[in-house]
């Protein structure tokens, strides 16, 4: 597996976009493609970051990263949320509707995504980011699934871990794997529901969702247990065989 880091710097937004991408040792031409996004970065975070204790959530999915190489794809993987940002989820009323407080983040991201994929095609790396592999962890798995509603003839397959409170437009046609925690719950209408015989809301939907043993929120990063990265990287193996 081979690095490259790009630090790109979205003039419109005066924002700048850090990305790291993970390829294989002996990449084809078009090389398929998974863009994954890493979950909330709170200010607490930042400052384990500072004292070197932590890494950036964007490089903290290396176990994935090894097994997307392994299988000959290009692993690209964003941050998000940067140290200056004042409207974090420290900022959100927590009583009100998850759809509607952090939806913010999840715009941003997917502008911070459409930015980053212009950006890597000028870089002449011979990446399919035609049609492409979607997925993420935590708020990055929201951030994925938002991307995926509004721009579904871009996304082959979407992967999420534990992305809990954005729900998936029931009118795009999509394959989705989705794992749980055991120690959190996915909101109420993240999963369509049936909807009625004149109105089928999952037809144009493939679902499949995992809860393993004993797994919880943190442990679908790097920070995880190798048993439960073992299963998580086994079963998507098993979906992306099965469901083309």
């Amino acid at each position: 597996m081979q690095t490259k880091e790009f630090d790109f710097f979205d003039a419109a937004r005066n924002r700048p976009v850090p990305v790291i991408v993970y390829f294989p040792n002996n990449s084809p031409n078009n090389t398929p493609t998974v863009i994954y996004n890493h979950g909330y970065t709170d200010p607490e975070q930042f400052t384990k970051i500072d004292e070197g204790t932590q890494k950036l959530p964007h490089k903290n999915h290396t176990y994935l990263a090894k097994f997307f190489t392994k299988k000959g794809y290009a692993f690209i993987c964003t941050q998000h949320d940067l140290r200056s940002d004042v409207d974090g989820l420290g900022t959100i009323d927590p009583k009100s509707a998850t759809v509607v407080t952090r939806k913010h983040l999840w715009e941003r991201g997917v502008l911070n995504l459409l930015f980053v994929i212009e950006e890597l095609k000028k870089q002449n790396l011979d990446l399919n980011l035609d049609r492409f592999i979607i997925g993420g962890h935590s708020n990055g798995g929201d951030i994925a699934k938002y991307f995926a509603n509004h721009n579904p003839h871009l996304i082959s397959h979407l992967i999420i871990c534990d992305g809990r409170r954005c729900p998936i437009s029931p009118c795009v046609n999509l394959r989705i794997l989705m794992f749980e925690a055991n120690d959190t719950s996915t909101d109420i209408g993240v999963i369509p529901d049936q909807g009625t015989e004149e109105n089928l809301k999952r037809m144009n939907l493939e679902w499949v969702v995992v809860k393993p043993l004993n797994a919880l929120h943190v442990g679908y990063s790097d920070d995880g247990p190798k048993e439960l990265h073992d299963k998580v990287t086994k079963t998507i193996d098993w979906f992306l065989e099965n469901f083309f």
